[in-house]
């Protein structure tokens, strides 16, 4: 039996909104744990019991969980209307929490390896007979819990666990476990890009070794094919001119697409390299025949991911093809999927290629909507990284491995460019032309760095005429819901926010009621309303309420007349003094294959905004 909650901690993040002290709880809880119990929890920060590329997922509704409460109700006669508890409280989690202090249950009967086990089981039941199978092993636990088990047991499985609690936040933590502060989040940061795993580098970090050897594992984590690595980033410039002034000696050009960011992982095998991750010994025996992961097959030896890590391998079976024909045996590329209209021989837009992405009728939607591959860079390739090698000598490494003849899976075009404000722009209007974004400029010199944003890497975009020199990224914060016929909808506007990377957290930046279309608003209605939660998330700065608040998570794409001064809106008020909103934003695309915090940054919209691009002194809502 447990001597208390195995959840304790969570209980004490979720009452934190600084992020220091939340580094200070995880650096002390840390201290008390081995390096499989780390392992655990790590995943468990993230609702999750395993890494985002590995395909295995609670699939157990919020509605389902109460179902499980109304029974555990009922079955103890505890007289509870769980459904009306539910409207009241705003959180299943809540509920269970108050279901079994009436139950009386003072102490949990599990560790949290135990816990992890059955998680697993649960997540290992499929078949029509599921959802009941899932039940059960849900209400057993739930029935073996403390009330402050109960409630994140209840979030973690239903998808609704909120700790605020990010990557950024759990590696402090490891470099305070580490050294006592922040200076080895360099190798921490480059090995989580390498690996995209937390729990793999915590099993590093709380190892049996010496600090000079943990350092040195981190600094030799080397791509695996089969594991996807964060995508590098770009910053963005306001003109030409400024884009000569970044790039002095010149560079590398390529054309933007508009597209799905996806990497090409060809030569997937069994690799030992996760044996000791808590996570491997729960998948099937059956690895030389599924490589790194279960389920899906890798006979093929090829696997696609997207920019959030997700597995799209079935989606793109034209892709698996394309790769598979390529004379190298081995090789990750970084590039672009993007639709294409056969018949006018034209680029589509960004929607109709995101209705590829789907896990059925992908067949049909082959021949609907066909689409292009274009790799602009090279990670990997038989046995050897590239990472550390120059961008001119990856791209000259990579147009030798792939076919020369346009078709399925293209190298992009580069063109190797001088300070020439007039030649950037020529290249620039070409590519817009032929409908593409824009362009990426890059520097010649300096490694592939995963994740990282700065201003080796830039874009400009084809609304570079315009006040606000590119469209913004925002991610959906929550929403207000509308008059008129919007109220059929059940909203009428989105308030939506940026990234300030300095503090880790998402900063009101408007709010968003136009370009949308009917059909628009029940896609987005629908898309949001399992990221409803009770109260404002710990990791969103807003001085304005929204009707409903929701889990950071969504990520759209607006254009706007101007970037104002606000009285209102917080984007940049702890740089400026004053915060910054979009004026008169309107949707171009909606749920972007982004992580939140990939979104336009804070950092970004205070460039924009001290380049002249649309200044008002009058604050604006």
């Amino acid at each position: 039996m447990s001597k208390c909650p195995v959840f304790e901690i969570f209980e004490h993040l979720e009452k934190t909104t600084s992020r220091n002290e939340m580094v200070e709880l995880l650096v002390n809880f840390y201290k008390g744990l081995d390096a499989s119990q780390a392992q655990i929890y790590t995943y468990l920060l993230k609702g999750r019991v395993v890494p985002l590329f590995v395909d295995k997922e609670f699939n157990f509704s919020e509605k389902s969980a109460l179902k499980v409460l109304d029974n555990i109700s009922k079955m103890h006669n505890l007289n509870i209307d769980v459904f009306k508890f539910r409207s009241k409280l705003g959180d299943a989690g809540l509920v269970a929490k108050k279901l079994i202090e009436i139950k009386g249950n003072d102490k949990s009967n599990f560790s949290v390896k135990e816990v992890y086990e059955k998680l697993w089981e649960l997540v290992e039941i499929e078949g029509t007979s599921s959802v009941k199978a899932k039940s059960d092993v849900f209400s057993e636990l739930i029935l073996k819990s403390c009330p402050t088990d109960a409630k994140f047991l209840t979030r973690i499985i239903s998808g609704k666990l909120r700790l605020g609690c990010s990557d950024k936040t759990i590696l402090d933590a490891y470099s305070f476990s580490l050294v006592g502060d922040k200076s080895v989040r360099d190798e921490l940061n480059n090995a989580f890009g390498v690996v995209s795993d937390l729990g793999f580098v915590c099993n590093i970090v709380f190892s049996n070794i010496d600090l000079e050897k943990k350092l040195k594992k981190l600094n030799n984590i080397v791509p695996v094919p089969g594991i996807p690595i964060f995508p590098r980033l770009v910053e963005r410039v306001a003109s030409f001119e400024n884009a000569v002034e970044r790039f002095p000696d010149g560079g590398v050009l390529q054309p933007k697409f508009d597209g799905l960011r996806c990497q090409i992982h060809k030569g997937v095998k069994y690799s030992d390299m996760y044996e000791k991750s808590i996570w491997m010994k729960f998948l099937n025996e059956k690895k030389s025949e599924i490589g790194l992961f279960e389920g899906g097959s890798v006979d093929n030896g090829v696997k696609l991911f997207s920019r959030n890590l997700n597995d799209i391998t079935d989606m793109f079976p034209e892709l698996v093809e394309a790769a598979q024909e390529t004379k190298s045996e081995s090789f990750i590329l970084d590039g672009e999927v993007i639709g294409w209209d056969e018949k006018k021989g034209r680029f589509i837009p960004f929607q109709e290629t995101m209705s590829r992405k789907r896990k059925y009728g992908i067949s049909e939607r082959v021949k609907s909507v066909p689409v292009k591959y274009f790799a602009f860079d090279l990670l990997y390739l038989d046995d050897e990284s590239f990472l550390d090698v120059d961008t001119k000598k990856r791209l000259e490494k990579v147009s030798k491995i792939l076919p020369k003849k346009v078709g399925v899976l293209n190298l992009s075009d580069s063109d190797f460019f001088e300070s020439d404000a007039v030649h950037i722009e020529k290249l620039f209007n070409e590519y817009v032309d032929a409908g593409l974004e824009g362009i990426i400029l890059k520097k010649f010199e300096g490694e592939y760095l995963p994740g990282v944003r700065n201003f080796d890497w830039v874009k400009i975009k084809k609304s570079i005429g315009s006040k606000v020199v590119d469209t913004i990224d925002a991610v959906v914060l929550g929403y207000y819901y509308g008059s008129g016929k919007k109220t059929s909808f059940g909203m009428g506007s989105l308030l939506v926010g940026i990234y300030n990377s300095k503090d880790d957290v998402f900063e009101s930046v408007g709010r968003v009621g136009t370009g949308f279309t009917d059909s628009d608003w029940k896609t987005i209605a629908k898309r949001l309303k399992p990221l409803e939660v009770k109260r404002k998330d710990e990791s969103v700065r807003s001085k304005l309420d929204a009707d409903v608040w929701l889990q950071p998570e969504v990520v759209l794409t607006v254009e706007a007349d101007e970037i104002s001064k606000s009285s209102v809106h917080l984007a940049g008020k702890s740089e400026l003094g004053f915060g910054l909103s979009l004026r008169f934003p309107r949707l171009i695309s909606f749920d972007r294959d982004k992580l939140a915090q990939d979104v336009t940054s804070t950092s970004e919209l205070i460039s924009m905004w001290q380049m002249g691009l649309g200044q008002k002194e009058n604050p604006q809502v």
